[in-house]
């Protein structure tokens, strides 16, 4: 391990070309062997330190805040686009938009989930009953009817398969 370092300080191999040859061994050689448990051991280092400093924990949590708003906001931007394409095609149709309609819009709704906050369940309190006669569907599909239904909920079965034409198994043979 110590002459591949030296040899990629001293500019003799590329890492890559190094990372190349040993994802092309077997996972019996030694040297791959000697990295892997190298990289054990860096890796329990970083779990160690990791949970001793505080601050750290903070800083990558910070960090991984940042990235998760990032991508938020990446995806609000995008479904802000997607929103606006499909009014700006169904104004091009004719359609008149109603300005509360559009008002009501939102790409992203969020605010009112409350993920990591403080839950207070009064665990004696039972849960309200649940009422089966509930409604769900009001109007039935006319091109599905109840047998169609069952037809479609049933496991496919397995096709048989085709035999060979007698002409492309002689002309494998060949």
């Amino acid at each position: 391990m110590i002459r591949v370092a030296l040899s990629i300080k001293a500019g003799k191999i590329t890492p890559s070309t190094i990372l190349r040859k040993l994802g092309a061994y077997s996972r019996k050689n030694k040297l791959y062997q000697a990295f892997q448990e190298l990289g054990r051991v860096i890796r329990t280092h970083f779990l160690l330190h990791y949970l001793a400093d505080a601050e750290l924990r903070s800083t990558i949590q910070s960090a991984t805040n940042k990235s998760e708003a990032f991508n938020g906001f990446a995806k609000w931007a995008f479904n802000v686009q997607v929103i606006s394409d499909v009014l700006h095609q169904l104004n091009q149709e004719g359609i008149e938009l109603d300005e509360q309609a559009v008002a009501a819009l939102s790409p992203y709704l969020c605010q009112h989930i409350n993920r990591f906050g403080r839950y207070q369940l009064d665990l004696t309190q039972p849960p309200p009953p649940l009422n089966y006669d509930i409604q769900v569907i009001t109007k039935r599909s006319k091109k599905r009817t109840m047998g169609s239904q069952i037809a479609f909920a049933s496991p496919k079965k397995a096709k048989p398969k085709r035999k060979k034409k007698n002409a492309v198994r002689q002309m494998k043979l060949l």
